[in-house]
C-alpha cells in the first residue's frame, strides 16, 4: 500500500503543468516506490535464511519476523519520502512527453562545466622556475 503524494513536494514544473500531470508524477513515484520494495524483499531475502532464524544462529520469534516483513516497505517509503532514486522524474518525463505533457527539463544539480584543478605550486612555497 502506497501513501498519497504530497503536491508540494512535487517538482515546480510538475505543479505548474496541471492536475494531469501531477496525477502522472504521482503514479510514476509509486512506480518507483514499488521498485525500491520490490528490490528491498530481494536484498532481504539473501540473508541466507530460510528457517525463520536469523542470520547469526538464533531463533526469531513471531514479533522479529513481523518486523523484518516490514522492513522493506517502510525502507521504500523513506527513500521515496527523501526524494526517491530519481527514476519516477526520469518515468513522468517520458510519459508526460507520451501524452503530450509540456515539461521543462529539471536544472543539474551540479555544476556542468568541468572544473579545472588550479597548478601546483613548487616545493617549500616558492614560485614555480618561469611563473612570476
Amino acid at each position: 500500500m502506497t501513501t498519497p503524494i504530497d503536491t508540494s513536494l512535487m517538482p515546480a514544473s510538475v505543479q505548474q503543468a496541471g492536475p494531469q500531470a501531477q496525477q502522472l508524477y504521482a503514479t510514476a513515484l509509486q512506480f518507483e516506490q514499488l521498485l525500491v520494495q520490490e528490490l528491498a524483499q530481494q536484498l532481504q531475502s539473501t540473508d541466507g535464511s530460510t528457517d525463520g532464524s536469523s542470520g547469526d544462529g538464533s531463533s526469531s520469534d513471531g514479533t522479529t519476523a513481523l518486523y523484518q516483513q516490514m522492513l522493506p516497505g517502510a525502507l521504500a517509503q523513506g527513500i521515496t519520502d527523501a526524494g526517491g532514486i530519481g527514476l519516477a522524474g526520469e518515468l513522468y518525463q517520458s510519459l508526460a512527453a507520451a501524452q503530450g505533457i509540456p515539461t521543462t527539463p529539471a536544472a543539474p544539480t551540479a555544476s556542468a562545466a568541468p572544473t579545472t584543478p588550479a597548478a601546483p605550486a613548487a616545493p617549500g612555497g616558492q614560485t614555480a622556475p618561469g611563473a612570476r
